[in-house]
């Protein structure tokens, strides 16, 4: 016998093809096993994360409104405080008419020297009795001053309760 007869009866030998379609058939489902536990696992770590990001969405957002709820409660002070200084500022204003100090007399007021250098006493003070220092324009000023630095004082004291409650939120 020759080896091509030798291989063709071999390969034509009922046992044979029985033996190699049995390893062909278990390749198969070992192949089609893998591929399907592969997909199986893929879906279950898919499900997975997208629990996971969707509960980490959930805590992201609680985080944001409970932040927006703080820096809303903030900015109401905030609010509050500039009316109630707005408030003050225009009850200061209305009283600007009684800031006039009536000088007792001349001898109380300060000599001003003239172009010369020499004192002008009585061109430039008022008689005995007369005359009034208008303190209007200064204390205006002064109020108007005043009210800036309250404002800005309330703005910094908010800008600082929002740091605070970020610096506690990042703990």
């Amino acid at each position: 016998m020759g080896t091509i007869e030798m291989l063709t009866s071999l390969f034509l030998n009922p046992r044979v093809i029985g033996v190699v379609v049995g390893i062909l058939l278990i390749l198969g489902a070992l192949l089609g096993a893998y591929a399907k536990g592969k997909s199986v696992e893929r879906a279950r770590w898919e499900l997975i994360t997208a629990k996971v990001k969707a509960e980490a969405e959930e805590r992201a957002r609680l985080i944001e409104q409970a932040k927006n709820a703080e820096v809303q409660k903030v900015s109401a002070n905030y609010e509050d405080r500039l009316e109630s200084l707005n408030d003050r500022f225009d009850a200061t204003s209305r009283e600007l008419g009684r800031l006039r100090v009536k000088a007792r007399s001349c001898s109380d007021l300060p000599k001003i020297a003239g172009p010369t250098g020499k004192s002008n006493e009585a061109a430039s003070r008022p008689r005995d009795g007369e005359g009034e220092i208008n303190l209007d324009r200064v204390a205006g000023e002064v109020i108007r001053l005043g009210r800036d630095l309250d404002a800005c004082s309330a703005q910094v004291v908010g800008l600082q309760e929002v740091v605070q409650s970020y610096v506690a939120a990042s703990r």
